[in-house]
């Protein structure tokens, strides 16, 4: 198990909240994102699962890919996946846009989280 490091405050993609970001596992919801990406879409989800996450009030730190080759190493490990953003609950791969979507609709997401 990795150890905390110091927090690096970095603004959301809302520019509403700051964010403390790490380069550990150890928190217990983080959202994987990537701050360089050229894709709108990409941006759009990372904002739209911010958004859901604060307005149910489930707490969150941010891993920026782009900034930590380890992180982004291990989401793809532990997920399968390449694709941005992700959730991880306790180290372990939840969801993505779409799920987290789709449990929202449903009043789902800390069910679907294992909140």
């Amino acid at each position: 198990m990795h150890e905390l490091s110091e927090p690096r405050k970095s603004p959301s993609a809302t520019g509403r909240h700051l964010t403390p970001s790490y380069t550990n596992m150890t928190a217990r919801v983080t959202l994987y994102y990537s701050s360089v990406s050229g894709n709108s879409a990409m941006k759009k989800q990372h904002t739209r699962i911010q958004d859901i996450l604060y307005a149910r009030k489930i707490e969150f730190v941010e891993v920026d890919v782009a900034a930590d080759e380890k992180a982004k190493d291990y989401m793809k490990a532990k997920s399968g996946k390449a694709t941005l953003p992700q959730i991880f609950v306790d180290g372990n791969y939840k969801a993505g846009h779409d799920e987290i979507e789709a449990s929202n609709e449903d009043n789902a997401v800390q069910q679907l989280l294992g909140l």
